[in-house]
């Protein structure tokens, strides 16, 4: 996924979490921000083992669901964000990035 660095993910990621947190403490920012980073690492993962013919879909979703699950856990920890407004911003995160990362792999995996 040359295409694609982590940075470029994770910024716009953050940005898209960020429009549905709304004004929330640095400190949260910054777990976000990390968390964003290591769904970006994850989705590079996934590519990196797609270019080498090595990937399988099942997994890959797998990887991807557990690294969501724990992006999830860690802004649900943070007092300054709600539950709703956790899930709706990982959503959002994946939103803005679904469709440049499904058209670089050769399967739908956000």
């Amino acid at each position: 996924m040359a295409n694609i660095e982590k940075s470029h993910l994770t910024d716009r990621m953050l940005n898209a979490a960020k429009g549905v947190l709304g004004e929330v403490k640095p400190e949260s920012l910054q777990v976000a921000e990390a968390r964003m980073a290591k769904i970006a690492e994850a989705i590079l993962t996934i590519a990196g083992q797609d270019k080498h013919g090595e990937v399988i879909i099942g997994d890959a979703r797998l990887y991807l669901n557990l690294q969501k699950n724990v992006a999830r856990c860690s802004l649900y920890g943070l007092k300054d964000v709600g539950v709703l407004a956790a899930d709706a911003a990982i959503d959002a995160a994946l939103e803005a990035v679904s469709e440049e990362v499904n058209r670089v792999l050769c399967f739908e995996l956000l």
